[in-house]
């Protein structure tokens, strides 16, 4: 066992005519879930025949992965509230059909109890594949999707996203929020456009609006309150100037 590789991952003779068999296709296998197992605590060589596990004591929901042309990743956070003592010893990855694509033996390691020296226990699998892109790995997140009412993980909107103002699930940042805002305070670090408004503070603290009137113009730095830089006319600063 000393001069084996402890960890090596095969796809399977089921695996590699089903990929082949999506990637002419132009379809996908979709991998879901990987199942654990201990083979009996010896280790076991993994071989392209297998069509199960030696041992299994039980699968887990793919919690992150992807794929590129060429290879796929898929990563679990075993469950310790599950599996707690058991040792692992090789798992494999299994498409929503059911069957076992890829098998791996696995450096022996014992899931860990939830203590107070509790270590998350993860499993990575990478593999190298012609036709990975005729593979998805579907992922269910180890913590839910947030919403309004539930703490959880989201997706961060892009800039593109808040400006169409569709998309009702992503979070927005500040930086994003502030780059599509209107009627926002003045930022001398800002090239404003045609058309934007901010306001200022003078020095008791009264708001003043300005209106950027120019697209040609670089605005940035130009302090709104300096009546150098105001549109020539405007003398009324009780409220908006709109041109």
């Amino acid at each position: 066992m000393a001069n084996e590789p402890l960890k090596t991952a095969v796809v399977t003779d089921v695996g590699i005519a089903k990929l082949e068999a999506a990637y002419q296709a132009g379809e996908k296998v979709i991998i879901s879930q990987m199942a654990l197992g201990d083979s009996n605590l010896a280790y076991v060589v993994p071989d392209p025949t297998f069509t199960e596990l030696v041992n299994e004591f039980g699968r887990q929901d793919i919690n992150e992965g992807n794929t590129t042309d060429s290879w796929i990743n898929a990563i679990v956070y075993v469950d310790s509230t599950r599996f707690a003592g058991n040792s692992i010893l090789e798992f494999g990855l299994y498409d929503t059909d059911g069957d076992l694509i890829v098998y791996s033996s696995y450096t022996p390691s014992v899931v860990p109890a939830i203590g107070q020296d509790y270590i998350q226990l993860e499993i990575e699998c990478s593999v190298d594949l012609y036709n990975a892109s005729a593979v998805t790995i579907e992922v269910t997140p180890i913590y839910p999707q947030a919403t309004e009412l539930e703490r959880g993980i989201a997706k961060v909107a892009t800039e593109a996203d808040v400006a169409a103002g569709i998309d009702d699930e992503k979070i927005v940042t500040p930086k994003k929020l502030a780059a599509i805002t209107q009627f926002g305070p003045y930022r001398s670090d800002k090239v404003y456009q045609y058309g934007e408004v901010c306001y200022t503070r003078d020095a008791n603290g009264k708001v003043t609006y300005w209106e950027w009137y120019s697209n040609i113009e670089s605005l940035a730095g130009k302090d709104p309150l300096n009546t150098t830089n105001r549109r020539i006319g405007w003398a009324d600063v009780t409220k908006p100037f709109y041109w």
